[in-house]
């Protein structure tokens, strides 16, 4: 499978997460904890990145950064291998810790910045064992939990140097208490599902609008880098549109294209075709949102869900790998 685009520009915010190798526990104390913030603050400062959220969980992490200069790669790099190198001695082990390379999205902070600072401030109470508790519990735990940045913006703890708070500070600013209107904001999460910003991911690697991520990939064809290690990134953020899609299966199946769009068609196993290819070839230029809405209002796991059947059905008949197979081969052709 291809890797998703890595792009690096000065001024670029990301979203930047690993696991645990094996979905193992990596952070299994308090010490493991403050070491890792450690590192992070001394990277930070080293290669003069903006820190503005942070969660450590047991077998996880995620942050939310900014670059004023073009190095997230050599960032996150030096956090790890520091990290590694000191958690390996400190419990005489060796091998990975982490599941390979970071995983990281640009994020369009204009659009979804705060849904991002929300999103990781939220973790400890999201996790198997936190969702049973009462909304009370719910807020002391979310409050109390030591290894977020949330405490920080609260003024329950004090702020690491290298943290920022400017921003959602600036966004906050017009409310008579900053702090208060933020904590509002992020723990309407206790009450209700809020927004998921990662179902507008495009190409695994960018959160933001269509109109971002053309903006993006101007920059890209402009002067752009290609991560060596980023096989097929150019095709995988590219993308197609929905119409080409649509239109190619439609064509396929004689069938017309508003019966493909609707929820309830009763052509199925075209419109399966059809969500499958959208799911595969256009996730670089829409988000799986988009694609829901336009295919008839379904959500994004109804689209996992009909990727799931399709890739059963593939495996099991050959006949059918063969007309899926031509289909595509047309759709990049035309």
């Amino acid at each position: 499978m291809a890797r998703p685009l890595r792009f690096q520009d000065a001024g670029l915010w990301y979203h930047v997460t690993n696991r645990g190798n094996n979905r193992e526990n990596v952070f299994v104390d308090d010490e493991d904890c403050q070491r890792f913030l450690d590192v992070l603050g001394a990277s930070a400062a080293l290669f003069g990145v903006e820190v503005h959220a942070y969660v450590i969980m047991t077998n996880h992490y995620h942050l939310f950064v900014r670059t004023p200069e073009a190095n997230l790669s050599r960032f996150m790099q030096h956090v790890q291998v520091s990290f590694i190198a000191w958690y390996n001695r400190h419990h005489d082990r060796s091998g990975h810790v982490f599941q390979g390379r970071y995983k990281a999205q640009i994020v369009d902070r204009d659009g979804y910045g705060t849904a991002v600072s929300r999103y990781i401030h939220l973790n400890p109470v999201k996790v198997s064992g936190a969702t049973g508790r009462t909304l009370q519990e719910r807020r002391r735990h979310l409050r109390g939990y030591r290894w977020s940045s949330y405490r920080a913006y609260l003024g329950l703890s004090p702020k690491p140097e290298w943290l920022s708070l400017s921003d959602i500070h600036e966004k906050f600013g017009a409310e008579k208490d900053w702090r208060r209107g933020y904590a509002a904001y992020v723990e309407q999460g206790l009450l209700k599902d809020v927004e998921d910003p990662f179902e507008h991911v495009r190409g695994q690697a960018v959160m933001g609008s269509e109109r971002f991520m053309e903006r993006l990939q101007r920059l890209i064809r402009t002067h752009g880098v290609k991560d060596r290690n980023a096989t097929g990134s150019v095709r995988q953020v590219s993308g197609m549109g929905i119409e080409e899609v649509v239109g190619a299966v439609a064509k396929a199946y004689g069938v017309k294209e508003e019966e493909l769009r609707r929820a309830r068609s009763s052509q199925r196993e075209a419109r399966q075709v059809a969500l499958w290819l959208l799911a595969r070839h256009s996730r670089g230029r829409l988000s799986g949102r988009e694609i829901g809405e336009a295919m008839g209002g379904i959500t994004t796991s109804a689209i996992t869900h009909a990727k799931r059947l399709m890739e059963e059905k593939l495996r099991k008949s050959t006949a059918f790998q063969r007309r899926v197979a031509a289909l595509q081969k047309s759709i990049f052709k035309s």
